[in-house]
């Protein structure tokens, strides 16, 4: 008996989590590649220019590769044969570039279920509603208040949000040059991180581009090799501008000093000063 095919989501961090770190497995490996292949075409920098690769494709180098799994290059390359000869994955070069370019096979097995089935909730939403809508609830159904969200909250979440390449775009320009080559750094070529601080309440333009371009003009002995570098520091932006400001100073009388100017007479300060004490005083 045939068991059913499951889905699941993984969370991008999971791949960073401390706790979970060391020597990857074979299969871990295999959705490590999966987990970072384009899920729209896009374009990719790499050494020797600037390469477009569809759904499915990742930028692989074996350096990399062998130090984000934790394994030899030769180990690496065993692998991605193996893959390759099982008909998991295709492997290519880009005829004048520098990037190995692999395809996973049957990427959409993997990836597209969960699209699916947002569709179908997403048709089947509209015609339960239009059913009830007519019939009624069922007996014994209560249903529930839907809370309206203001406005201007819907407002703030749509521009805090933009499309994915136009995102990208933003954070390559202020990233100014900082930014290792994404053939041996695929931890670039996805910028899902980078909606994970717009989900947490990071704002675009107060928040994030400003910290990459802070970050991206001090001088560095090695290029980032992925945007999770910049998440503490945008983090931290976040606070620092949603922090209370600090309880105003209570005056301060002048002095000595400043009591007197240099020909001997009271300073406005020192006049004004006197006059409160003395309104103090009559109280």
């Amino acid at each position: 008996m045939s068991r059913k095919s499951r889905f699941s989501a993984v969370f991008d961090g999971l791949f960073s989590n401390g706790v979970l770190s060391g020597e990857y497995c074979r299969k871990s490996a295999f959705m490590w590649l999966i987990h970072h292949a384009a899920f729209k075409p896009h374009d990719v920098r790499t050494r020797s220019g600037v390469i477009h690769i569809q759904r499915g494709q990742v930028v692989v180098g074996r350096q990399h590769l062998a130090k984000e799994w934790q394994w030899s290059e030769k180990r690496v390359r065993t692998f991605l044969g193996d893959l390759a000869a099982a008909g998991m994955l295709e492997m290519g070069q880009r005829e004048g570039q520098y990037a190995n370019v692999a395809t996973i096979c049957n990427y959409d097995t993997y990836q597209s279920a969960t699209t699916k089935q947002t569709d179908e909730k997403a048709n089947e939403g509209p015609t339960k509603g239009q059913r009830e809508a007519s019939e009624g609830p069922a007996k014994g159904h209560t249903v529930p208040s839907i809370p309206i969200l203001p406005i201007d909250v819907v407002e703030v979440s749509a521009c805090a949000r933009p499309e994915w390449k136009e995102l990208e775009q933003q954070l390559l320009s202020a990233a100014n040059g900082c930014l290792a080559d994404q053939a041996i750094a695929p931890g670039l070529a996805s910028i899902s991180t980078a909606f994970r601080w717009l989900d947490n309440g990071c704002d675009l333009q107060l928040d994030v581009l400003p910290t990459i371009r802070t970050i991206a003009a001090k001088p560095r002995r090695k290029p980032i090799v992925a945007w999770e570098y910049f998440t503490q520091a945008v983090v931290d932006a976040k606070a620092a501008r949603l922090a209370p400001l600090p309880a105003a100073r209570a005056p301060q009388a002048p002095t000595t000093a400043q009591q007197t100017r240099p020909d001997g007479k009271p300073t406005l300060a020192a006049i004004f000063a006197k006059i409160a004490a003395e309104e103090r005083a009559t109280q």
